[in-house]
């Protein structure tokens, strides 16, 4: 993604997770996350979701083995971090 009036990039952090539309909902509500778009497959099954984050987004992604992406759950680890900024975190 391209930040056009500044002409630099911005990164868009990734979470693997396995229940896409769940994951979506719940940034959306506890963080206050603008929800994007959620595609689905042929067979319906959520496979990628997107939400704004102030100037950026959050791609939400299907666990893969074909690319050899787990979900932190499946692994029993943390396997990444994003850092969400609220005005006042006691009051969220």
């Amino acid at each position: 993604m391209v930040d056009e009036t500044v002409g630099r990039r911005i990164p868009i952090p990734i979470i693997v997770c396995d229940d896409i539309a769940a994951m979506h909902a719940w940034l959306a509500r506890v963080f206050g996350l603008s929800p994007g778009r959620l595609e689905h497959d042929a067979e319906g099954r959520c496979v990628h979701g997107e939400l704004q984050a102030g100037d950026g987004a959050i791609w939400l992604h299907q666990v893969s083995p074909h690319f050899g992406l787990t979900s932190p759950k499946t692994l029993g680890a943390t396997t990444g971090i994003t850092a969400v900024m609220v005005e006042d975190v006691d009051a969220h």
